[in-house]
């Protein structure tokens, strides 16, 4: 009866190791795969902050060139002139 209930707590603790163990790979690929989405969502606002400054560069842009070719007569007004 002894050896019976030796082997069942060895066997007890075993498995309680490989749950441990696989809890502990669990977490740290969690941990790996957090710091690799944190990097993709890092890179991703910086890619979208980069085109939301380009499109606001472009739209200040073009809003010059509208008032500038208001305010300015066309060359070929002044050519012709």
């Amino acid at each position: 009866m002894t050896r019976i209930n030796r082997f069942f707590g060895i066997a007890v603790l075993v498995q309680a190791r490989l749950v441990l163990t696989a809890a502990t790979m669990f977490v740290r690929s969690l941990q790996t795969n957090r710091a690799g989405i944190i990097a993709a969502e890092k890179e991703f606002i910086t890619v979208n902050t980069a085109q939301l400054y380009q499109r606001t560069l472009d739209s200040a842009v073009l809003l010059v060139e509208n008032a500038v070719s208001r305010i300015a007569p066309s060359p070929a007004l002044v050519l012709d002139g």
